[in-house]
């Protein structure tokens, strides 16, 4: 991943995104790093992720609400930040599962259906009839 960041998302429907470059590499007998408060206001961590601007999460609660957002609408902040409110949950709700939605890399060429391209296509040149089942002869 070039210019990922760790996405964290807490229980409680609060999660931030923080660069890469902002975690200390730690060696045997380390004590860990700091990523986010895990207090009363956040609760546990449910999910640290790697992502990239333009992705996109489905996170669920445990009452069944189903939320689609962009990485983009989350902000970017230091290690040791609370972040932000990411899922407005309902009174004893909590998250249960957060998922990064695939990019669809060939939607980029995919031209609409029935459209067709300039390239394929020059105006000045006969075209031949698709329809195979017209006959090129009257019958009688």
């Amino acid at each position: 991943y070039d210019e990922a960041e760790v996405l964290t998302i807490c229980l409680k429907g609060f999660g931030k995104r923080t660069p890469f470059d902002n975690y200390r590499l730690i060696r045997r007998g380390g004590k860990g790093v700091i990523n986010i408060d895990t207090g009363e206001r956040n609760g546990a961590v449910l999910a640290s992720l790697a992502v990239r601007a333009g992705d996109e999460l489905v996170i669920i609660s445990r009452q069944g609400q189903v939320v689609r957002t962009s990485v983009d609408q989350i902000r970017s902040v230091g290690r040791a930040a609370q972040g932000v409110t990411i899922v407005n949950l309902a009174e004893g709700d909590a998250l249960s599962s957060v998922a990064i939605c695939p990019r669809d890399e060939s939607a980029k060429d995919v031209t609409p259906e029935g459209a067709e391209s300039a390239e394929q296509t020059d105006p000045s040149e006969p075209t031949e009839p698709t329809d195979s089942t017209t006959p090129d002869t009257p019958s009688a």
